[in-house]
């Protein structure tokens, strides 16, 4: 009697673990991106105020209705903020 251990079909990667390795790999990539620089281009056009067709006032109060004000862009460097006007569609 031949041994059954052996008539068993082979077990391949699960979905699972092949779904898990992908986004390791994806991590890995954005990771070493954002250390090695290459995610400056991308930042400074996020963190630009006029590129989100706005512009640096002195103080919120300057910013009135129908506009918002924004943190983090670059007219926080000047003590600023960045004003953009609210547009509904």
């Amino acid at each position: 009697m031949k041994n059954r251990r052996f008539l068993t079909k082979a077990q391949g990667m699960s979905l699972n673990t092949i779904v898990i390795a992908a986004i390791v790999i994806i991590v890995l990539v954005v990771l070493v991106a954002i250390f090695t620089g290459r995610m400056g281009p991308w930042v400074q056009s996020v963190e630009n105020c006029q590129d989100k067709n706005g512009a640096c006032v002195d103080s919120s109060a300057d910013c009135v209705a129908p506009n918002a004000v924004i943190r983090g862009t670059n007219c926080d460097r000047d003590e600023k903020v960045c004003c953009v006007q609210i547009v509904k569609e």
